[in-house]
């Protein structure tokens, strides 16, 4: 049975054991896409086969192989995968093992984010309770992390400065400045070096990179905006003395956002991943950023 929302690239094949899981599930929630789409090469290598699972004599199509794993979707966003492997039992031998992975899934023991079983009734049951989209309060809290790449981006502008790593001999700069604030005659062969390293293009480029970072880090007016189905989701800004998480959940189409805000988000878009643009923000990706939000 061909359904719609089941996505499989053209080489591939469902294997019959991975159908068993994804057939109801993907008649009974047509709203999500169950697709081999995000998988790379290796991954398709890892999971696909020319045999069946359980059937080993059951050979796939001319020209293709059965596929083991799947991902399931709803509009764009990831909800987590569905595979299904082999396990063996004295019992009944090679028994048939489900795989759900979903970043809802918390365990204490084995992979985090997985939970298996050999029933395919219980898996059914697992992804009908962990693929739910992602409320707007989690879509922030589970982006939470961009702020920290935002300060390794701070960090990674001010390396070369902060870090001295453009002077071979550390003790240059230190000789130099010490004889300068004594009054006293800086060496000349320590003076030429020191000088034609700080008037060079590349000490140049460093500082201006070390200022940009200086004076993006002392702001604290930084608020981090996410693009999320066709509007833009934020928390709204607190007083220092206020608690960030306990603050109201805001989302507004980019017409409804400040005018200020709206100008910020306007060049961040034109910029690169990873680029710090002064006093207006930082872009992670297309569509993650942190806006300054005062003038």
């Amino acid at each position: 049975m061909q359904l719609a929302n089941v996505i499989i690239k053209d080489e591939y094949v469902m294997d019959p054991m991975l159908a068993e899981l994804v057939t109801p599930l993907a008649l009974a929630m047509p709203s999500y896409t169950f697709t081999t789409r995000t998988m790379d090469d290796m991954q398709f290598n890892v999971y696909s086969y020319p045999s069946a699972l359980k059937n080993r004599s059951m050979q796939a199509p001319e020209g293709k192989k059965f596929i083991r794993k799947l991902f399931v979707f709803c509009e764009d966003e990831n909800l987590g995968g569905l595979s299904v492997d082999t396990k063996y039992s004295r019992s009944s031998g090679s028994d048939p093992v489900w795989e759900i992975s979903c970043w809802r899934i918390e365990n204490e023991r084995g992979s985090r984010n997985t939970t298996k079983t050999t029933k395919v009734d219980v898996a059914k049951r697992a992804v009908k309770k962990y693929f739910l989209p992602r409320g707007l309060d989690e879509v922030l809290k589970n982006n939470a992390d961009i702020m920290y790449d935002y300060d390794r981006a701070l960090g990674r502008l001010a390396s070369d400065i902060s870090r001295n790593t453009l002077f071979k001999n550390h003790s240059d700069v230190q000789e130099y400045v010490y004889y300068q604030l004594m009054g006293q005659e800086i060496p000349i062969q320590l003076k030429q070096r020191v000088e034609a390293k700080m008037t060079s293009d590349k000490y140049k480029k460093a500082m201006g990179e070390f200022d940009l970072a200086a004076s993006m880090d002392v702001r604290k007016d930084r608020l981090i905006v996410i693009r999320h189905k066709g509007g833009y989701l934020y928390r709204a800004p607190v007083r220092e003395d206020e608690d960030e998480d306990k603050s109201s959940v805001m989302f507004q189409t980019f017409e409804e956002l400040p005018s200020l805000w709206q100008d910020r988000l306007a060049v961040l878009q034109l910029m690169e991943d990873e680029e710090v643009v002064r006093d207006v923000g930082y872009r992670r990706n297309d569509t993650h950023f942190v806006i300054l939000t005062n003038p």
